[in-house]
């Protein structure tokens, strides 16, 4: 057990990246990892009410954001909704709707922090985060801060909204939970803003860690409790191996991300991705996403045995369990799948990402 954990030496650190063999390709032309592997394997079902929901929720949002005609098009072709329909199978319509509100809002509200007004500005960053705490305890009125921007104040009651919707449904111990995994998300992505000319080395676990907290995992993974209406334990939210799952889903969504959005993030000056950690660290292009396979099958293999260390309860205790256990995998499958299904990140070219996983060197010394 212990060999699978921690199978032998660091493959960022070792030679071990050394005796990878690849099918010779191009000079040019590089290998990114087989990702579908393991339990991503498996196609994931879409949820039954998607092209309905998303129709209504994209119509909704773009009205609430004052979107340009450009701009839904751009909303519409980002399909957040798909996104959201692979990992939400069970939810019915109005739990789905408000789910598909989300997504569309959590992409919006993260961009203001990457590439929008707030990524060199801390300090509104976090005046931004608060807001949202507020909005979850003690409320968000209409006319406040009336002298705002305009987006930042639709995107503020947007997720107002959704908060309303699943505080009516969902019980105390989710609400707190969403609470809490939505400032732990916000703390992410003040962070990241605190760190974004940061370039000292940093370690793969001290990098994952930070990671976890921006990635939005963890609220997708909540709202299966609010989607199935599960009334688990209060400890089994305190079971060391429930723990990890739920950053295990979020690692390997991070590795998935940061392998399939590496040319669009490095065209950006990002800093924030780890094939960038790794190639500033020495490693050739081919070398960093050798190592993030590696990270990637640890992680798989490690996602069994904690799945053999969940607690067992009884039969109706259990069944909500194995919804709990299978929504934290089905969040990191359907972003997978998403991310191959849509144009984010390698435009008309995905198809064929897919099926060769061939992409283009990057070179550093040009």
């Amino acid at each position: 057990m212990a060999s699978i954990l921690q199978p032998g030496p660091n493959p960022v650190t070792s030679g071990y990246l050394k005796e990878k063999k690849h099918a010779p390709v191009p000079l040019t032309t590089l290998l990114i990892p087989d990702l579908f592997v393991s339990f991503c394997s498996s196609a994931p079902v879409l949820n039954p009410f998607y092209a309905k929901v998303k129709a209504e929720s994209d119509a909704w949002f773009a009205q609430l954001y004052q979107a340009t005609d450009e701009e839904r098009a751009k909303l519409d072709k980002a399909d957040f909704a798909l996104f959201a329909a692979w990992w939400t199978q069970h939810a019915g319509e109005p739990e789905f709707r408000t789910i598909c509100d989300w997504c569309n809002w959590v992409f919006y509200f993260d961009d203001q922090f990457d590439e929008g007004h707030l990524c060199q500005d801390p300090l509104n960053a976090q005046r931004e985060a608060d807001i949202l705490t507020q909005i979850m305890t003690t409320g968000l009125e209409d006319d406040e801060y009336p002298d705002d921007l305009p987006r930042p104040r639709a995107l503020r009651f947007a997720f107002r909204s959704v908060w309303q919707r699943l505080a009516e449904r969902a019980s105390a111990g989710v609400q707190e939970r969403f609470r809490e995994a939505m400032q732990e998300f916000c703390r992410g992505l003040v962070g990241q803003v605190g760190v974004r000319s940061d370039v000292k080395p940093r370690d793969i676990d001290s990098y994952l860690a930070f990671r976890r907290r921006s990635i939005g995992v963890i609220p997708c993974i909540i709202f299966a409790e609010y989607y199935h209406d599960l009334r688990l334990p209060d400890e089994f939210f305190r079971v060391s191996a429930v723990q990890r799952l739920q950053d295990l889903a979020a690692e390997i969504t991070v590795l998935h991300n940061d392998v399939l959005s590496y040319h669009k993030e490095y065209n950006m000056g990002a800093i924030h991705n780890i094939v960038i950690i790794l190639r500033q660290q020495g490693m050739t292009q081919q070398q960093a996403y050798d190592a993030v396979d590696i990270l990637v099958r640890q992680r798989l293999q490690e996602w069994h045995i904690r799945i053999a260390e969940v607690p067992i309860y009884g039969e109706a205790i259990d069944i909500q369990v194995h919804k709990y256990v299978t929504a934290c995998r089905e969040v990191a499958v359907g972003n997978l799948h998403w991310s191959f299904a849509t144009e984010r990140y390698f435009g008309k070219g995905k198809d064929q990402v897919r099926q060769t996983r061939k992409v283009n060197l990057i070179n550093l010394d040009l």
